[in-house]
């Protein structure tokens, strides 16, 4: 089930949140967990049965194994062998099955070609790997027994229904606390806070969902890849990373507001990537969650026993291969993985002002487009774009000058638009993108990385003071009674462009 439907938004938000309202209060941990099991099941039986086979082991894991008074190395044996039976489904679905594809093209063996197509439309779980690696966090976590969780409330950590299929991919030690806090009545106060701050995120989530990223996405189609102007690839690896971000942003963003109806509050996945200045901090700001779970799981044990280079390099292999199966995804991987190492190494301590920025966001979009296409495709976009071609100008019709404009459109909304201000007024204190007492600089302010030249300096603040106050402007217009319910009208007249979740493609 996706959030961008009408079955979901119409049909079934309203009545598990009118049955929320309703439900006793010391029943509510139970019945979020019930409500998000019947969400999942939506996408059918073997993917909840997979669920609970991950949650069951980690479960037996956590409370039979780590309260047991063993060795240290035996526990660290069973830890290892409850995390392959864990992940075993989903390296099985995404990985395996696809490989049984490759070798019946490439071998021209018709029965693995068709076992590789029947797995991947009946077994593919939705989020499997959003919820294998929070499953994970909680085995890897040594205090997680100590939360005495039945096995009901920890299903409902894994499957709390925001975040399940996207993320972002929270820890117990987050979630859980707050599930139980459910047992407490909210204030009025908090109440209307929780509900215009939830129903604010999660109509600008569905505006840049369906309106920004899915619209774009339809401009991609029946397209010649051997006819590519300078333009055409231009138009293409712009678009693709508006789209990814929009999409992934909207989503996340929804799943947020969806929480916070609830009186839950979920971390925040992006903190406006594409307005950083260096690749270092980019990964420090793109999908927030799981740039931490590699962190602490896979980086610094890798750098307690290896040199940093390797670490690096690993961890992006790793990222890579999480993202999708085949060598395209190792190769965006593993060039994110060079980029940073020569950033860090030979560049990190300079300044570059607005060229960093945007230097960063074109590197970034030219990786976008191994993400998208395979390997044959992308190299004829990557050689269009460098044969310098503008003879021919706009050679393919879906990159119209209108679509263009419609680019152009996305893009201003992507950098002009500080969703801080999202946030500002949630009773929860939500991590900001760039802003510690304040959202506005001032010209004394030495803005790290900023006071390059005056001038520019200058320049810099006017832009972004403009930029957030237009912003706040729009978040104020935004909590009008009238105009939150218009948008949201527009954003489900708009369905009829919608796709799915952009990672569920690869």
């Amino acid at each position: 089930m996706l959030f961008n439907s009408h079955i979901f938004l119409m049909l079934y938000l309203p009545c598990i949140f009118i049955g929320y309202l309703l439900c006793p209060l010391k029943y509510r941990y139970p019945y979020i967990t019930i409500v998000s099991l019947l969400f999942y099941l939506y996408s059918g039986l073997i993917p909840i049965l997979l669920l609970i086979f991950s949650s069951l082991i980690a479960y037996i894991h956590i409370h039979f194994i780590q309260t047991l008074p063993l060795k240290k190395n035996i526990k660290i044996i069973n830890s290892f062998v409850a995390c392959i039976i864990i992940i075993l489904p989903f390296l099985i679905i995404k990985y395996f099955f696809p490989a049984f594809g490759w070798i019946g093209q490439t071998f021209e063996v018709n029965f693995l070609n068709k076992l590789s197509n029947f797995t991947s439309s009946i077994l593919l779980p939705a989020g499997i790997s959003f919820y294998s690696f929070q499953i994970l966090s909680s085995v890897f976590y040594k205090k997680t027994h100590k939360y005495k969780l039945s096995l009901l409330e920890y299903l409902g950590y894994v499957s709390f229904f925001p975040q399940l299929i996207a993320g972002p991919i929270v820890r117990i030690y987050n979630l859980v606390p707050q599930l139980r806090l459910l047992i407490k009545r909210r204030s009025e106060a908090k109440f209307m806070n929780d509900i215009i701050i939830g129903t604010q995120l999660i109509t600008v989530g569905l505006l840049f969902k369906t309106f920004l990223s899915d619209v774009l996405r339809s401009f991609f189609y029946n397209i010649n890849y051997n006819q590519l102007t300078f333009f055409d690839s231009i138009f293409i690896i712009f678009s693709k990373s508006s789209i990814i971000y929009a999409d992934f942003w909207g989503y996340s963003t929804i799943a947020i507001g969806l929480a916070l109806l609830f009186g839950i509050q979920l971390p925040r996945n992006f903190l406006q990537p594409y307005l950083c200045s260096n690749i270092q901090e980019f990964w420090r700001r793109w999908h927030v969650t799981l740039g931490q779970w590699f962190l602490d799981y896979i980086y610094k044990p890798l750098l307690r026993r290896n040199n940093y280079i390797f670490s690096v390099l690993a961890v992006f292999y790793l990222t890579g291969i999480w993202h999708g199966y085949g060598i395209r995804f190792i190769l965006w991987g593993i060039l994110h993985g060079i980029s940073l190492i020569i950033f860090v190494k030979y560049i990190k301590g300079k300044n570059f002002f607005i060229f960093g920025t945007i230097l960063t966001f074109f590197w970034v979009s030219l990786l976008w487009i191994l993400f998208f296409y395979p390997l044959n495709e992308a190299f004829l976009i990557y050689s269009s774009l460098i044969n310098f071609d503008f003879s021919s100008g706009i050679s393919n019709a879906n990159f119209a000058i209108k679509n263009w404009f419609y680019l152009i459109f996305v893009l201003l909304v992507i950098f002009g638009f500080n969703d801080d201000f999202l946030y500002v007024n949630s009773r929860f204190k939500f991590r900001l993108s760039f802003t510690k007492k304040n959202l506005y600089l001032k010209k004394t302010d030495k803005h790290k990385g900023y006071n390059y030249k005056k001038v520019f300096f200058k320049s810099h603040i006017l832009i972004l003071n403009t930029r957030n106050v237009l912003s706040n402007i729009f978040c104020k217009f935004l909590r009008s009674p009238l105009v939150m319910p218009l948008l949201l009208v527009i954003s489900i007249l708009f369905f009829s462009y919608s796709k799915t979740f952009i990672y569920f493609n690869f």
